[in-house]
């Protein structure tokens, strides 16, 4: 086994497979802290849908969870911190002030 930084350089050397837009917005309300019935109510999808979406961006990312998925998916630059924030009800400098 090798250290997570090398898996990650094979990952994205080796990646074929990309999100759709609708998958990657999926990950952004996970990574922003949504539960998947709540991004299902919001963008009136089927919450079965929204459970594929996830399943098919953990298999893209090679990942055994979602956390892992965003993790991923922000080291490959595919989502950043600004997409999420954006999605975040509230932003974390407000809430300290």
């Amino acid at each position: 086994k090798g250290s997570l930084a090398l898996s990650l350089w094979n990952f994205n050397k080796d990646r074929v497979f990309t999100l759709t837009p609708r998958r990657k917005q999926a990950l952004l309300y996970v990574a922003a802290g949504y539960q998947l019935k709540e991004f299902a109510r919001r963008e009136k999808l089927a919450y079965e849908t929204v459970r594929s979406h996830l399943r098919y961006a953990r298999f893209v990312y090679q990942a055994p969870t979602s956390a892992a998925a965003v993790t991923r998916a922000l080291h490959a630059g595919d989502i950043t911190y600004e997409d999420i924030e954006a999605l975040q009800p509230f932003k974390m400098k407000d809430y300290y002030e």
